[in-house]
């Protein structure tokens, strides 16, 4: 009789545990079902979003006719335009298969951007437009790699 009560003791120990875990596993912050758990930003996402926001701010510059250029904006679009060129050479260099269309996309995005730059007022100092636009340049070059070495996967997988 002992022996049944201990067991039945360690049965309901064991039973209260489990119930604890699984209560922790379905109720713990770290299990939160969150939309950017369900779909994580991705290098192409990131990039797409830094080359869309200087794209608008661009589009706002050109069609107010902004006179000067903020140093903030300097900061903050350079920056960008970095971020985006490295998320496309980590995309290269890792070999992360992205749909040609999307690579397209980007592609005509930056080209925009490049001629958004030809756009602003020549009042801007051109030193400052020569410095976005070789920024804007050597983007182009990164996403043009990355449409090769796309090209590259795809007809070696035919």
């Amino acid at each position: 009789m002992k022996n049944h009560k201990k067991e039945l003791v360690i049965c309901f120990v064991l039973g209260l545990s489990l119930v604890g875990f699984i209560y922790k596993g379905i109720y713990s912050s770290d299990n939160q079902l969150t939309f950017d758990r369900l779909y994580p930003e991705n290098l192409f996402t990131k990039t797409k979003e830094q080359c869309m926001q200087v794209w608008a701010t661009l589009d706002d510059m050109v069609q107010h006719k902004k006179q000067n250029i903020p140093h903030d904006f300097l900061i903050n679009t350079f920056g960008q335009l970095a971020y985006a060129k490295h998320c496309v050479q980590n995309m290269v260099q890792h070999k992360v298969p992205i749909a040609y269309d999307d690579l397209l996309y980007i592609s005509r995005v930056v080209g925009t951007i490049d001629e958004r730059c030809t756009q602003l007022p020549q009042s801007i100092a051109q030193d400052k437009i020569g410095c976005l636009r070789q920024q804007v340049g050597a983007l182009k070059k990164k996403v043009q790699l990355l449409l090769q070495a796309n090209n590259t996967s795809a007809s070696a997988s035919h």
